[in-house]
């Protein structure tokens, strides 16, 4: 916990960020973190083996579940799979009003289960399609834009890190102002959202 975080904290930041985007959420956060899990009861490392953590969004209402395990989903192409490095065991899954996604994860490609894409006519949206990392640098920087700027990407690190480390510690909800970005109403966990900087690694 003193210097990575665990799972979450690793993966947590390119799940969460594209849920984030998928709800049009980067100008937002929850308002409502919970997590639960088991942390190893000795030896040198102390992040959670297991976790799931519970956030609760508002206007509109939605939730986003970090499930560690998560339920394994295989590829329905085996074949491709094991050609192009997909890993069963990371992913995500979007519910939605009507359907599912589910989402699987490669070696620095994301794939989703073979579908028609909704037209615009039907409500869909054109999505920003990669190229690969440095590309997009490159085409990023020369436009002075990006499709992931520092604002969303502060946002979704919230998401995973003090905060939920908090709630697991702590082994309780905690209640959370997306505005102020702050814990409501628990001066104790309030207090350790930030401790002394050691010398000289300081800001």
């Amino acid at each position: 916990m003193e210097s990575g975080g665990g799972q979450i904290r690793d993966r947590g930041a390119h799940v969460m960020s594209n849920a984030l985007w998928i709800m049009n959420a980067d100008h937002t956060g929850p308002v409502s973190i919970e997590a639960k899990g088991t942390v190893p009861a000795k030896g040198l490392w102390d992040s959670a083996i297991t976790m799931e953590v519970t956030y609760e969004f508002k206007n509109p209402d939605w939730t986003l579940v970090w499930s560690q395990p998560g339920e394994r989903i295989p590829y329905f192409d085996q074949v491709k799979r094991k050609n192009l490095g997909i890993r069963d065991g990371y992913g995500a899954v979007y519910h939605g009003d009507k359907d599912k996604l589910v989402v699987w994860v490669g070696d620095g490609q994301v794939f989703t289960e073979p579908r028609p894409s909704p037209t615009k006519a039907s409500g869909g949206v054109d999505v920003y399609k990669s190229t690969g990392h440095h590309e997009d640098w490159f085409k990023r920087h020369e436009n002075r834009e990006t499709n992931g700027d520092e604002y969303r990407g502060r946002r979704s690190h919230r998401l995973f890190d003090r905060a939920r480390n908090l709630s697991l510690v702590l082994a309780r909800k905690l209640l959370w102002d997306p505005l102020k970005q702050e814990i409501i109403g628990d001066e104790q966990a309030r207090r350790k959202m930030s401790r002394p900087q050691r010398y000289p690694y300081c800001l």
